[in-house]
C-alpha cells in the first residue's frame, strides 16, 4: 500500500513538474515575443523618427541654396 502511494505520489509530483515546466516555458516565450515587440516597435519609430529629422535637416540646406 505504502508502495502504491509512493508510486502515486511520483507520477502526480512529476505530472506537477512537466506541466510546470511547460508553463514556465509558455511564459518566457510569450515574454520573449513580447520584448522582440516591443524591440521592434522601438527599432521602428527610432528608425522614422530619424529619417523625419534627417529629412528636415537636409530639406532646409537645399532649399537656401
Amino acid at each position: 500500500m505504502t508502495g502504491l502511494l509512493s508510486c502515486l505520489y511520483h507520477k502526480a509530483s512529476l505530472s506537477a513538474f512537466l506541466v510546470g515546466c511547460l508553463m514556465t516555458q509558455y511564459a518566457i516565450w510569450t515574454f520573449q515575443t513580447l520584448v522582440d515587440t516591443f524591440i521592434l516597435g522601438f527599432a521602428g519609430a527610432f528608425a522614422s523618427y530619424l529619417g523625419t529629422w534627417l529629412a528636415s535637416r537636409m530639406l532646409p540646406k537645399k532649399k537656401r541654396k
